[in-house]
């Protein structure tokens, strides 16, 4: 299933893939050769943020095979940035875990912070925030904490988070909080991921290992990892963050292959296992070592209903993928429940974005 082809692979373009597989080429040629294609045809300045990302590991690559490029002292100066704000990024997140522990309140260091520990070096995988899960029952006493560390609420998500605070938990696995001196980000998480139950968030917690950069700190065990990295890349179809691919090709190099077995047994409990299997077929046609699903297509995905496509889609149609979307919502959260019990939570779901509509808050 592997494949040569450099014009497309799921929704990459083809700079985007041929980073890619400069990342995860396995000899010196092999990786010369794709570089020198991508020398031919990237143009620096429309460079996306998903390749941005993945500059780091790209230009050391090239630099320890003795790969050289016309763009190496751009390669070099985003090198840097990222760097730096790795660090600095490190830095706010031990603080942040230090004080939440002399609170008495438990996290766990999740997403970008967990997944770096897999790589020889931090920086070579870039962070955008930071991502500490804590229990719902914390989550009033962390914002108290998180407020006086001169953290609050993006402004786009303030008034919605603190005056409807039910609905937006109810919708959402997290809130993106701003430094007011440096703005570093930082997202704080009660349910572990967008598309994760909120069952599969309480057994993380009974399945965690240390974290290695932070005295008493915890990740979660590789299965829920890799598992929670599959699912969130295929529903969010890869927009921003080509890390994924690369995060996995890192883990596969310092860990046995068990986790894979255990990571679709709990995909499969999730019922999300069209999308690991997916994520899998990605991964195997890269040259990356998983699971071979064989030939699979992409689940279907949520439907965009915001503003551009209420201007060229009829009524019928918006309301046809408005009911996809909370129906697949409701099976995202509640896989395992009942008719009755995921017939209750849609209706909750529609009601719930009525306040949001009546409010003058997200509705797409």
């Amino acid at each position: 299933m592997k494949s040569d082809n450099f014009e497309t692979l799921d929704n990459l373009t083809s700079i985007q893939l041929l980073m890619v597989k400069a990342c995860v080429a396995k000899t010196k040629d092999e990786r010369e050769y794709i570089v020198r294609l991508w020398e031919q045809q990237v143009v620096m300045d429309e460079l996306d943020y998903s390749c941005f990302r993945l500059i780091p590991l790209f230009y050391r690559g090239n630099s320890e095979c003795g790969i050289a490029t016309v763009h190496d002292k751009r390669l070099k100066i985003v090198y840097k940035y990222w760097w730096l704000k790795n660090q600095h990024l490190s830095n706010q997140l031990n603080v942040i875990h230090r004080t939440f522990s002399a609170a008495g309140i438990e996290s766990v260091v999740i997403k970008g912070a967990s997944l770096k520990t897999y790589y020889d070096l931090g920086e070579l995988r870039p962070m955008a925030d930071f991502d500490l899960l804590v229990r719902p029952s914390d989550l009033n006493r962390a914002m108290k904490i998180i407020h006086a560390g001169n953290f609050k609420v993006v402004d786009k998500i303030a008034s919605y988070f603190e005056k409807k605070r039910n609905v937006y938990q109810y919708f959402n696995h997290a809130v993106s909080c701003i430094h007011t001196n440096n703005d570093t980000q930082l997202d704080l998480h009660w349910r572990i991921g967008s598309h994760c139950s909120y069952s599969f968030t309480s057994n993380l917690w009974n399945h965690l290992d240390d974290y290695p950069l932070i005295p008493n700190a915890k990740k979660p065990k590789l299965a829920y990892e890799i598992c929670m990295l599959l699912i969130h890349a295929i529903e969010s179809e890869n927009r921003d963050n080509l890390n994924w691919i690369i995060d996995a090709a890192m883990i596969n190099k310092v860990a046995n292959q068990a986790y894979w077995k255990e990571a679709r047994q709990l995909a499969v409990a999730e019922k999300k296992e069209s999308l690991f299997d997916y994520g899998c077929s990605i991964l195997v046609s890269l040259g990356i070592e998983a699971p071979d699903p064989g030939v699979v297509m992409r689940p279907l995905g949520a439907m965009r209903t915001g503003p551009a496509e209420r201007k060229v889609l009829d009524v019928k149609t918006i309301a046809r993928h408005r009911f996809h979307n909370h129906r697949l919502f409701v099976n995202s959260m509640f896989p395992n429940a009942n008719r009755f019990a995921k017939t209750f939570e849609f209706g909750k779901s529609v009601y719930y974005k009525y306040i949001l509509s009546k409010n003058g808050y997200f509705m797409e």
